[in-house]
Formats: C-alpha cells, structure tokens, sequence
C-alpha cells in the first residue's frame, strides 16, 4: 500500500501547508482561518489522488488500511469523521466570528471575504469527503449499505451517498441495513442539516449585505 492511502498519511502531510498562514497578512483569527484553508485544499487533494480511479478491490483495501489505527494514528491524526466535525467548525468561525468583523481586522474586507468564503466552501468538501471515507470504511469492514444494481459499489457512489445525504439529508435508492452505518448516517445528516441552515445562511446573507453596501 503506498503511503497516501493511509489516512494520517495524508493528514500530517496536510499540516505543513497550514503554516504557509504565516504569509497572510491580518490578526490572528484571519491567519486561523487561512490556516485552515491550506490544509482543507491539501487534503482534499491527497484524498482524491488516493481513491481516484480506483476499482472496488483497491478501493477495500484503502478503506481497511485507513481503518486500522496505529498508536501514532490516533496521538497525531482524526478519522476522517472527526475530521468533519473540526471542518463544520472552522466554517462557523468564518461566519460567525470573521464575516460580520471583516472591516476591522487589520486588512482590505474582501481579502477576509475570500478567505472565508475559502473556509466555508472547503469545509463543506471536507465534510463531505470526510464522511464518504468513512461509508468507504464501514462498508469494507461490515456492509451496511445496499446498493440498487449487481456491480461492486464504486468510489461514485459512496460520494453520490455522502452527498444525497449532506444535501437532502436522506438516503434515495440506497438502504442502509445495519445500526453501526445507520448512526453515522444519522450524525452526517444532522452536522449537514445545522451547516446548511445555519452556516451556509449566515454566509450568504452577510456577503449579500457586503456587496449591497
């Protein structure tokens, strides 16, 4: 297994690019922010070229190398779940805390505006992502997922998964059969449905007012 498979692999790899903060100019919560987005764009990145074109036999064994956690595994990286948790969070930084702020923090309002909006939008791609590692996950080790069709479930559809869930908070034509999927499935669609209504309102209300201004 190559080393980017491994989902701490690509976390600390990530973490590098957040101290490329320092080149932002602002307080400390603009550099926080900025932070964040240089390590969201990294991950993603290394996640996509770890699963892309990869068929169902590969795409089981980098789900099951992720999922067996190491001692340094768990003291210096998150399962990709958490990571989610952590990405929701910085994306109520940004519109809570920077976006109503944005005219007194040191620098032009619109580079706040853009690193915000940074934040938020790769938030929701990690929040996303996050949780399709974690179907990925699950599925390999338990199923839990019953997909329409007599293929092996592609990378495709745990993202169309990920997605339906994170935007209609509901399953479509896939069932879930087992309550160890059925409860991360319910925690996906609660983080979406508060990072939706509250998060993604906020936002586009507060630019709205900007642009207006």
């Amino acid at each position: 297994m190559r080393w980017w498979n491994r989902e701490s692999s690509r976390q600390l790899l990530s973490t590098p690019l957040a101290f490329l903060c320092v080149l932002v100019p602002g307080d400390t919560l603009v550099r926080v922010l900025a932070a964040w987005d240089f390590y969201a764009c990294g991950y993603l990145l290394l996640t996509w070229y770890a699963y892309r074109g990869a068929d169902a036999a590969r795409l089981r064994a980098i789900a099951l190398a992720s999922r067996r956690r190491r001692l340094t595994d768990r003291l210096f990286a998150s399962p990709p779940e958490q990571l989610s948790q952590a990405a929701a969070a910085f994306a109520l930084i940004a519109t809570v805390y920077a976006m109503p702020q944005a005219r007194d923090l040191g620098v032009p309002s619109g580079l706040v505006l853009g690193i915000c909006v940074v934040a938020v939008l790769s938030s929701w791609l990690s929040l996303q992502s996050g949780f399709a590692v974690a179907y990925v996950s699950l599925y390999a080790e338990d199923g839990g997922l019953d997909f329409p069709g007599d293929e092996e479930p592609a990378l495709v559809d745990f993202a169309y998964f990920a997605v339906a869930v994170g935007t209609t908070f509901g399953t479509t034509d896939i069932t879930v059969t087992k309550p160890r999927m059925r409860r991360q499935v319910l925690a996906h669609g609660v983080l979406a449905f508060l990072f939706n209504t509250l998060v993604l309102a906020v936002a586009i209300t507060i630019i709205t007012s900007y642009i207006a201004a």
